[in-house]
């Protein structure tokens, strides 16, 4: 045979095999049940669709000029430029003529804390030993105590108002809890969550959310993973817990989350800690029978309950090196 013939016969060959590759991924994607049934490999098939699309949105260390500066009376946000994006116009976003309710939704921190939120909340940048060893900025929240005169707790957490079309996002960060974590847990309560989605309605209240939570079982920490549909009734849905895998306290960690709204074959929530998943929940991530646009993304939030403030202890958190992915830049 000619040289001319194999360099020809490979190129087939080489085709034959990317056709092929192609329509398998094609399948699983319309047949995910079958991905999770089988092997490692096959669902690293299906998830590797991921790493070629995936766009950088948003990125930010809170160095440059990242700043907390107030927002609508007794509220925060975050301004100012840090390298190539800027916390107030590269976030998503939703045009404010399509906000839920019709009201402008800019990226802010939300409180529950009265007309002066300074007795119950701390918001700030702040310079830090960071998760290389070296000084860096990051952000500071605190929850110092509840306001009794609302009907929920005091939260801490700042949030994010997607485009209508906004259906799946990847996002990573760093984060440590504060040293005296568990020693501070109030007795007989196990949950504190960090980040949450939530569902639009029309009549006022959130339909469907998802929420990551640490748990304290025993004397360890852990990760919990939820789905709650809210209305007509509220039920908790699914939810997955890691007990292998326990949460640091007192260093810095780093986070990755990727979710995508969706029905029984396409909603997703995965989270993996310092590069080790933690879970990967496949399934329904919407509304039963009426599903909704999203609402808000609250992508840090530092939320507990009643027990909490009854202990007296003050609750707090850094964040850092934020980026926010269209889908995962690399295969999970």
């Amino acid at each position: 045979m000619s040289l001319m013939y194999h360099k020809l016969l490979k190129q087939q060959i080489s085709v034959s095999m990317l056709l092929s590759l192609t329509l398998l991924i094609s399948f699983l994607t319309a047949n995910p049940a079958i991905a999770k049934e089988n092997d490692p490999v096959i669902r690293f098939l299906l998830l590797s669709r991921h790493t070629g699309g995936a766009k950088l949105l948003f990125k930010s260390g809170f160095e440059g000029s990242s700043q907390v500066v107030p927002f609508q009376g007794s509220l925060h946000t975050l301004v100012g430029q840090d390298g190539d994006f800027s916390w107030e116009t590269d976030l998503p976003e939703v045009k404010k003529e399509n906000a839920y309710n019709s009201a402008s939704r800019s990226p802010r921190f939300f409180y529950i804390a009265g007309d002066d939120p300074d007795p119950f909340v701390e918001t700030r940048i702040e310079n830090v030993i960071g998760h290389t060893g070296k000084p860096t900025n990051a952000l500071y929240m605190a929850v110092k105590d509840d306001y009794l005169d609302y009907e929920t707790r005091t939260r801490n957490e700042f949030s994010i108002y997607p485009p209508l079309d906004f259906h799946q996002a990847y996002i990573s960060y760093w984060v440590k809890f504060q040293e005296n974590y568990k020693e501070v847990w109030p007795e007989g309560y196990g949950q504190r969550m960090l980040m949450e989605l939530k569902e639009r309605s029309n009549i006022g209240h959130q339909q469907y959310r998802w929420n990551i939570n640490i748990r304290r079982i025993g004397e360890e920490l852990y990760w919990h993973l939820s789905g709650i549909q809210v209305l007509p009734e509220q039920k908790v849905e699914w939810g997955v817990t890691n007990t292998d895998i326990p949460v640091p306290v007192g260093e810095w960690i780093r986070i990755e989350a990727f979710w995508r709204q969706g029905d029984e074959n396409q909603g997703r929530l995965w989270l993996a800690m310092n590069g080790q998943e933690i879970a990967d929940f496949q399934g329904r991530t919407q509304h039963s029978s009426d599903p909704q646009d999203l609402h808000f993304w609250s992508i840090f939030k530092l939320y507990t309950n009643i027990p909490w403030f009854e202990t007296g202890a003050l609750q707090y958190q850094w964040v850092d090196d934020v980026e926010i992915w269209s889908d995962f830049p690399r295969s999970p």
